[in-house]
């Protein structure tokens, strides 16, 4: 728990021994992993953070949300097939992971995937369907592949549930003309 106050107020450094020491307390605690590897992030030290992680997975091999932030803390290395498979199995391991979803239909764009990555997309806005930033992800990628009419739709959406998006409004205005 006192690794877990530095951390909420932003201290990396004095939560990190902490953390460390919780892991090595507990070490079939994936919550423990995750905000040792978030102390490991805001120090930036992403391989750290990777390598916490994967401890994570390895123990508890079952646990979608450890999955999910290998996932994010692999891109911050660049390895984005391994992005892409640890976000794949986040979701195979809870179908409802919102963020999970969302995160590999961004993926899954980044690596040229279209198709998939709007069938991600729509499935997080169905899980998720008050989260503005889903529709517009969807309707970046729809504009970038052509096609106008559904990405209008999409921006639309967002905008709908957020109206100050700027980079919503300013995509509206783009498709628009």
């Amino acid at each position: 728990q006192i690794g877990t106050y530095f951390l909420s107020r932003n201290d990396p450094t004095n939560a990190l021994p902490h953390l460390q020491k919780a892991v090595a307390w507990d070490p079939y605690s994936p919550p423990l992993y995750q905000q040792l590897a978030s102390a490991f992030s805001a120090l930036n030290r992403p391989q750290d953070a990777v390598d916490a992680l994967q401890e994570a997975c390895r123990r508890v091999p079952g646990d979608a949300e450890s999955h999910y932030q290998l996932g994010l803390a692999l891109n911050e290395l660049g390895d984005h097939k391994g992005v892409i498979d640890q976000l794949s199995l986040a979701v195979q391991l809870d179908r409802r992971h919102a963020r999970a979803w969302y995160n590999l239909g961004l993926a899954r764009n980044a690596a040229g995937q279209t198709d998939a990555a709007l069938q991600c997309l729509s499935r997080a806005e169905a899980l998720e369907p008050e989260d503005a930033r889903i529709p517009y992800a969807r309707a970046t990628i729809l504009a970038s592949a052509g096609w106008t009419r559904e990405a209008l739709a999409a921006v639309k959406r967002s905008l709908a549930l957020n109206p100050s998006n700027a980079e919503a409004n300013q995509l509206l205005r783009l498709l628009s003309r």
